[in-house]
C-alpha cells in the first residue's frame, strides 16, 4: 500500500495495526459489513521509506551469505506498491531505490568484505508474474 495512489479505489485503509493486521472500508458503504480485516506478517505504511523496509528485511537477506536460500514475495493487487517497493520509482534516484538494488548492494559489499576468508558465487534471479502470465 506505498506509495498511497492519488486514483481514486473501491475501498480505502481504515486502519494498520503494529500487528500485521490491515483494515479497508468501501466509504461508500456505512455498514459494518463494509469492512473487511486482512492479516499479514507485516504491513508497511504508505509512508515507510525504502530504507526502512530494507532494514526491517536485511537480517532475512543477508541469510543468504550464510548458505540460506531467501525469497522475497511482493503480492497484492495492481497498484498497490509492489514495483515501487521491489525496484523503486522509475527514474527515481539512487536514494530512492527499491529492495532489489539495496539488497544487491548489501550482498556485494559482504562479498568484498569476506574476501579474504570466503569466495561468493552470486546467482539471482527475477520473476514477474501479471494477469496469470510470467
Amino acid at each position: 500500500i506505498r506509495p498511497t495512489c492519488s486514483t481514486a479505489a473501491k475501498f480505502s485503509i481504515d486502519s494498520i495495526g503494529d500487528d500485521g493486521s490491515l483494515v479497508l472500508i468501501d466509504p461508500l458503504n456505512p455498514h459494518q459489513d463494509a469492512q473487511k480485516v486482512f492479516h499479514f506478517n507485516r504491513v508497511f505504511r504508505p509512508t515507510a521509506t525504502q530504507e526502512e523496509i530494507f532494514k526491517d528485511t536485511q537480517l532475512l537477506i543477508r541469510s543468504v551469505m550464510d548458505g540460506y536460500n531467501v525469497c522475497i514475495f511482493a503480492y497484492g493487487q495492481t497498484r498497490s506498491g509492489k514495483t515501487h517497493t521491489m525496484c523503486g520509482p522509475s527514474g527515481g534516484s539512487t536514494k530512492d531505490r527499491g529492495i532489489n538494488f539495496l539488497t544487491l548492494n548489501d550482498l556485494f559489499w559482504i562479498s568484498y568484505a569476506r574476501k579474504n576468508i570466503m569466495n561468493y558465487e552470486v546467482q539471482i534471479q527475477m520473476v514477474e508474474i501479471y494477469n496469470e502470465q510470467v
